[in-house]
């Protein structure tokens, strides 16, 4: 397990595309504000955007949660005093990745919690061969008050292994880098398995080579991968008589069909930047 710290500063790391395509990137600010994502029919989304008290919302920025400025636009999902009974079926949308990613890339997206989750309740994030629900769920993490597990089994359940720890109130980019193919791959002097997923943060790999769900049911290795599901919803088992609530935000998803080379974070740039300067100042005091 990992703690990922940046010292307070809100961290954007970019992933550089080199002869990587862009198969799918959301940023939400075409949407209006303060209205529920649309969905359906000439969307890029489907599902129902609200429903038992489930909701996907497009909100402004206008606290800089993701370091955009203040006009930017991001996704607020939120389950308010909802039963946990039907809580499999509260799913956002998922999103069709048109001409699908093949069977190596990855998924990035941002993320902020602002505060707890009612106990089991997480944001679950899948990637899948065919667009669907967990029937076709190839691997998924799922985050909750400040840990993101590993899902594992055919439905979601927190407490699987947990991957990493993280903070409210604080923005992370979260890269999905997969390999569905039947061989192993390298970049970035890292290999990345047949059937393993690697998990990177803010340009940190975190846990590599995570093992894909695999059961008689799944899609095998070779399939492509072409959906990338959100669904915020409490963890088996559902108890029908509870209510729970949670609120998660997301911007800036991006889906290439290659895995791109990570670069170092502004917080690191910036901190050798000045371990550099305060040698170049000593270097000048001593031939002075």
């Amino acid at each position: 397990m990992k703690t990922i710290s940046i010292l307070g500063l809100l961290v954007v790391t970019s992933l550089s595309a080199v002869n990587a395509d862009t198969i799918f990137e959301e940023t939400f600010n075409t949407y209006e504000k303060d209205q529920l994502l649309p969905a359906g029919a000439g969307t890029p989304w489907y599902g129902a955007p609200s429903t038992s008290g489930f909701g996907t919302y497009v909100r402004q920025d206008t606290q800089g949660y993701f370091g955009h400025g203040t006009t930017n636009r991001y996704l607020e999902a939120s389950a308010t005093n909802s039963v946990r009974n039907n809580g499999y079926f509260l799913s956002s949308n998922a999103l069709p990745i048109s001409g699908n990613l093949g069977t190596v890339g990855q998924i990035s997206f941002q993320i902020y919690q602002p505060g707890a989750f009612t106990d089991t309740m997480g944001a679950f994030f899948d990637l899948t061969s065919g667009v669907g629900g967990n029937a076709n769920l190839t691997w998924g993490i799922s985050f909750s008050n400040g840990k993101i597990y590993l899902v594992q089994g055919s439905a979601a359940v927190i407490g699987g292994p947990v991957l990493a720890t993280y903070d409210y109130q604080k923005a992370y980019t979260i890269t999905l880098a997969f390999n569905n193919s039947l061989e192993d791959i390298s970049y970035d002097g890292h290999t990345l398995e047949s059937g393993g997923l690697d998990l990177w943060i803010d340009g940190e790999l975190v846990a590599g080579n995570l093992a894909r769900y695999v059961s008689e049911t799944r899609p095998p290795l070779g399939a492509a991968i072409d959906s990338f599901n959100l669904k915020l919803r409490p963890a088996d088992p559902l108890v029908s008589t509870e209510t729970y609530s949670a609120t998660i935000y997301i911007d800036s998803i991006k889906a290439e069909n290659q895995i791109s080379i990570p670069e170092p974070s502004l917080a690191g740039l910036a901190a050798a930047a000045a371990a550099a300067l305060l040698l170049l100042r000593k270097g000048r005091r001593l031939l002075a």
